[in-house]
């Protein structure tokens, strides 16, 4: 599988070192965050630390997963616009909104005392409406950068998240006042009916790869959960955080969604 071609021997050996997580998290005046990452804790077995004990503080996200994983700690984000070149930006400025680019980051935390390593790309809004346009843009531009390959160097840290652009909507979800609907017929890693046969064997590598991970969804409301449509799905003690964990193997064969309804207090 082309995309994770960079660490795709470690993954053979280690199928369930990949576990995926999305954030979404609701603010009061309804503005807020949505993230989409990677728990690659697992991983950090495979890349024995360097001894530095603050890598890519200033760097960008060029120095790739070897870099990153030699690292002892890192806690660090990087603003997706600002980190593109100047040269790439020219080439795709005929993407329209290209600049609402700038409401995305990439966040990566790893600390070898801790045993834990995380990567989010982290869409920050204003209004539900604001997401869908931002993620909309965000899709093109890995989309294009794909199929013009563009940006090499970002490859090996941009190609993580961009396991989920095959998808017909990043963040699915329709949020009102007092509710969260997620659409669970939209599967967060495409459409095996309408891919291409290039993408149905990325598809199966996926399957092959990452089948005994996980997939969990968290989220962060404004108020306390007054009722959830998923049984399965885990309360925190103040009823402000609700988290839904499936096996990624379910959402590939499709015996599970993502799909939930909760309805929850305003303040």
């Amino acid at each position: 599988m082309k995309k994770l071609f960079p660490i795709l021997f470690v993954l053979f050996c280690c199928t369930s070192c990949v576990d995926m997580t999305e954030i979404i998290t609701i603010r009061k005046d309804g503005s807020g965050v949505a993230q989409l990452g990677m728990n690659l804790s697992k991983l950090m077995q495979f890349f024995p630390g360097s001894g530095d004990k603050s890598m890519l503080k200033e760097s960008k996200p060029t120095s790739g997963m070897t870099s990153i994983f030699s690292s002892e700690s890192i806690d660090t984000v990087f603003n997706f616009y600002e980190a593109t070149p100047d040269s790439v930006l020219k080439q795709i400025s005929d993407i329209p909104n290209l600049e609402l680019l700038k409401l995305v980051d990439y966040q990566v935390y790893l600390s070898r005392a801790e045993s834990r390593a995380e990567m989010f790309t982290n869409f920050n809004f204003n209004n539900i409406e604001q997401l869908d346009s931002i993620t909309t843009v965000y899709q093109a531009f890995q989309k294009r950068i794909k199929k013009d390959s563009l940006m090499q160097e970002n490859k090996q840290l941009g190609d993580l998240t961009s396991l989920f652009v095959g998808s017909e909507k990043l963040f699915p979800v329709t949020i009102k006042k007092g509710e969260i609907i997620r659409d669970g017929s939209i599967n967060p890693f495409g459409d095996i009916k309408t891919m291409t046969a290039e993408e149905k064997q990325e598809f199966d590598g996926l399957k092959m790869l990452l089948g005994t991970a996980k997939y969990r969804t968290i989220y962060n409301l404004p108020g306390k959960a007054k009722k959830i449509s998923e049984e399965r799905a885990i309360q925190s003690d103040d009823k402000k955080t609700i988290t839904s964990t499936v096996s990624i193997s379910s959402l590939l064969t499709g015996d599970r969604d993502l799909g939930i309804h909760i309805k929850h207090k305003r303040r």
